[in-house]
């Protein structure tokens, strides 16, 4: 019986009115979740990682539009990475991109990627995806304009070594179908780089003829100007 006076009392009541609200709903339907909040920020700062990356001038593969897309996905997938990662891995990464820093901006960039690490063990693991996001960003550009130390290639060996704590555990606490694409992406790459590095070795061999020749031409070109027969050595380097 109570439990039909209840059903009589709640009759004709409209759920998102008034009434309802006063029976203890606080909260309106029409206000932003906090996930959906965390979302657009970290999709925001994703975005500027990746054109900040563009603006750093890296050129890994000497192709203008390629190191472009490569900057880019650098900036912005780090950003990603560590949104999603473990805490510890923030860190790791910003502690190792401040202590390649030089300048003064990539410093202060450090000192703020390495306190925003640490105000994140703070807070509660649902509220700090958008503060990963910053850090991430923030270490991907000192990782980007570091310096090689002692020899060439030393800078990429020391932002491979800061970011691989933060995309290993990205990786592990995506859903099985992001690691899916992930792996799908990843593999694409793989596939264009092998193919480009054959089709570069196969060009290599084709034009060795045609080099050697040239050389050959240009040594009897010069051999021609030193014995002062113009025409032959005009005919010879052309």
């Amino acid at each position: 019986m109570d439990d039909l006076k209840l059903f009589d009392d709640l009759e004709g009541v409209d759920p998102l009115g008034p009434e309802s609200l006063a029976r203890g709903s606080s909260v309106s339907p029409r206000s932003p979740k906090p996930g959906s909040v965390q979302t657009a920020v970290v999709a925001a700062v994703a975005v500027g990682a990746g054109l900040a990356a563009v603006a750093a001038g890296c050129s890994p593969t000497g192709s203008r539009f390629a190191d472009a897309v490569a900057s880019f996905a650098f900036g912005a997938g780090l950003t990603l990475a560590t949104a999603k990662a473990r805490r510890w891995s923030w860190l790791t990464l910003s502690g190792l991109a401040a202590l390649g820093a030089q300048g003064a901006e990539p410093l202060v960039a450090a000192m703020l990627a390495v306190a925003g690490s640490l105000v994140a063990m703070a807070l509660p693991r649902s509220r700090t995806r958008w503060l990963g996001a910053i850090v991430g960003g923030l270490s991907a550009q000192i990782l980007l304009r570091l310096p090689d130390y002692g020899f060439s290639g030393s800078s990429a060996i020391w932002a491979a070594v800061a970011v691989a704590p933060v995309l290993v555990s990205g990786y592990a606490r995506c859903r099985s179908r992001t690691r899916w694409i992930l792996r799908l992406g990843f593999g694409c790459v793989a596939a264009t780089w092998v193919i480009a590095t054959i089709a570069f070795a196969a060009a290599a061999m084709t034009a060795r003829a045609t080099m050697r020749a040239g050389a050959d031409q240009a040594r009897a070109g010069f051999d021609a100007a030193r014995a002062a027969r113009q025409d032959d050595a005009v005919a010879a380097l052309r």
